[in-house]
């Protein structure tokens, strides 16, 4: 136990860290949601439902304990919330009138993109331009399907 409580001061301060790393992840995804074209057009109702699961994720974020379940949370905002928001905001109507297919596209994580490629090692140029390739194919695959591509 005497151990334990040798290292608590700092695993309380890398929790500190990893959660303002999350507040400002947080504050920064919203920033690039609201600055969306379609996010001044909608009303502030609609607004605040689009940035709420960001604002309940930061709510949330003092009531976790593990360093390990704060981290999660970096990776759910970013490559799941972030992407559900995008896509929400481009479902809405705007006057009455459907989402134009070709200007509000969907977006996917580049997380969720399947590239084929079957090393799992690169160890020379040519490796590295054959990942490419195959890195550059899966992405137009999702293009050519009208999505929008989120890079995290």
């Amino acid at each position: 136990m005497a151990a334990l409580e040798k290292f608590r001061p700092q695993l309380e301060t890398k929790k500190a860290q990893a959660r303002q790393k999350v507040t400002d992840l947080l504050e920064k995804l919203k920033g690039q949601i609201r600055y969306e074209q379609k996010f001044e057009k909608i009303s502030s109702k609609q607004q605040e439902e689009i940035l709420k699961p960001l604002d309940d994720l930061a709510t949330q974020l003092d009531s976790l304990n593990s360093l390990s379940s704060i981290e999660t949370q970096q990776h759910r905002a970013e490559q799941t919330i972030y992407v559900q928001q995008l896509n929400k905001l481009a479902e809405i109507k705007i006057d009455g009138v459907e989402p134009d297919t070709v200007s509000e596209k969907m977006s996917v994580s580049n997380k969720d993109i399947l590239v084929k490629f079957p090393q799992k090692l690169l160890a020379t140029e040519e490796d590295l331009e054959a990942y490419l390739a195959a890195l550059k194919k899966a992405y137009e695959n999702e293009i050519r399907q009208n999505k929008k591509i989120v890079l995290s």
